[in-house]
């Protein structure tokens, strides 16, 4: 059976306060303060505003759209399929037996679509059609678009396009399975510090929705630059800082601040710079780097605020660990075993199918290098790994100079177990708010009333 994305109970509770319009056929429409409050932050983040530049980063929208039901053609569409798409995928959905339906089997069927699609050849660098590619599979104009931001290209070249869209689809599908328990956290709060609407103003509204309330901010102020900091943290006597951008449905399963407890259950499983079939997470000490990721996530993925991990990383844990540096050595400025490793794992080739003398890297528990990007060039198309050249290297703007970024890869089982337990109680997660938040509307008479 599907589950409910919210109970009829909160649904009530919100409409009653102009936050949710009555419903109308399979969607919902709401207010973003219904999901992020301007005044309010989980007790499981801090306010990420004076220290990330992509917390400023906001649409106003009178009002976003949820789904009644997760397994259904609305969630499609949501996620980020085109509405043709949508409802052929819904069609398909409905010749699974119903003993094999279920919220993650959804997911899965919907990421089928991307992963075993038969279309047009992968789109990964900057020759290749992107646009085209997502048309053929189905992709919303929505996701897109977002897809193909100017100012985020250096970013999306750091992967294909498939890997964006099973991103992106994923993480709004999993931010849809936990809005019930959002809606019942700002339920709360906003039980606990009295907020009201005024009846005939909300009586108003409903009959004539043009635009919600706004929830009242005591703090309400523009959007403000980040706070000048330290461009790359350098380690320090106790060690270094790591950053990782992600949205609040993973953050929340990574840590529990009232425990300490770290839980990196997930390596990625997409392929990478330093992964070609084994699993693996990467995490970077350049807190720039992270804002541009958390930036491009915030448009992928509109429905959830979006976090930044800080993670003290300790001496005693990157000393326990197998550890490689890959940084540029030779005569053209790199490292050769970082170009060949690197493009023997674009190319996805099995350990047995390495040079002897790579397969150490195979073995180590953490990787530390820079990042490549594939906006000139497609590695697997490559004859020759000795072809990857400097300018290959993905650049960012830290400190007003343009720099390497750096990437931390952890592999191996061990290195998760090993991470968890160092870490613990020494995570810090940064609340960047959503893509969307409420219009605010110039009203003569307050909408609502605040008091503590």
């Amino acid at each position: 059976m599907s589950t409910t994305v919210v109970s009829a109970e909160l649904a009530s509770y919100f409409e009653k306060l102009g936050l949710f319009l009555p419903l109308q056929g399979e969607k919902r429409r709401i207010s973003p303060s219904s999901l992020s409050p301007s005044h309010f932050t989980s007790p499981n983040f801090i306010d990420g505003t004076r220290v990330f530049s992509s917390a400023s980063i906001h649409e106003a929208q009178e009002f976003i759209e949820i789904p009644l039901v997760l397994q259904s053609r609305e969630t499609a569409e949501i996620v980020g399929f085109g509405s043709e798409k949508a409802q052929s995928i819904w069609n398909s959905w409905q010749g699974v037996p119903d003993d094999e339906k279920s919220d993650e089997g959804f997911l899965q069927f919907l990421l089928d679509f991307i992963r075993d699609h038969t279309g047009p050849e992968q789109a990964i660098n900057s020759e290749d059609d992107w646009s085209a590619y997502m048309d053929s599979i189905g992709i919303s104009d929505r996701l897109k678009t977002a897809i193909l931001l100017p100012e985020y290209e250096i970013i999306r070249y750091t992967a294909s396009c498939q890997h964006w869209l099973i991103d992106s689809v994923e993480w709004t599908y999993r931010s849809l399975q936990y809005l019930q328990e959002r809606f019942a956290t700002v339920a709360d709060h906003l039980k606990s510090t009295g907020f009201k609407v005024d009846e005939k103003e909300r009586v108003r509204r409903a009959s004539s929705p043009s635009k919600f309330p706004s929830l009242p901010s005591p703090t309400h102020r523009k959007p403000q630059n980040a706070k000048e900091e330290p461009a790359t943290p350098v380690p320090d006597s106790n060690g270094t800082k790591l950053y990782r951008a992600t949205t609040a449905v993973r953050a929340r399963s990574f840590y529990n601040p009232k425990s300490g407890l770290v839980t990196e259950g997930r390596f990625g499983s997409f392929p990478g710079d330093l992964s070609g079939q084994s699993a693996l997470t990467y995490w970077t000490p350049q807190r720039e780097v992270a804002d541009m990721f958390a930036g491009y996530l915030k448009h992928r993925v509109p429905i959830d605020e979006i976090i930044i991990t800080e993670v003290d990383v300790s001496k005693e844990l990157v000393s326990s660990l197998r550890r490689v540096y890959l940084w540029g050595e030779g005569s053209n400025g790199m490292n050769p075993h970082f170009q060949e490793f690197t493009w023997s794992c674009r190319n996805r080739y099995q350990k047995n199918e390495m040079p002897e003398y790579l397969k150490y890297l195979t073995k180590r528990d953490l990787i530390i290098a820079h990042i490549f990007d594939h906006k000139a060039t497609k590695y697997e198309r490559m004859v020759d790994w000795k072809n990857i050249k400097a300018s290959d290297l993905l650049r960012v703007e830290i400190g007003g100079e343009e720099k390497l970024a750096i990437q931390w890869a952890f592999r191996s089982s061990y290195s998760k177990n090993a991470f968890n337990d160092h870490c613990r109680g020494r995570v810090t997660q940064y609340n960047l708010k959503m893509l969307t938040m409420a219009e605010v509307t110039p009203h003569p008479d307050p909408i609502g009333s605040y008091s503590t």
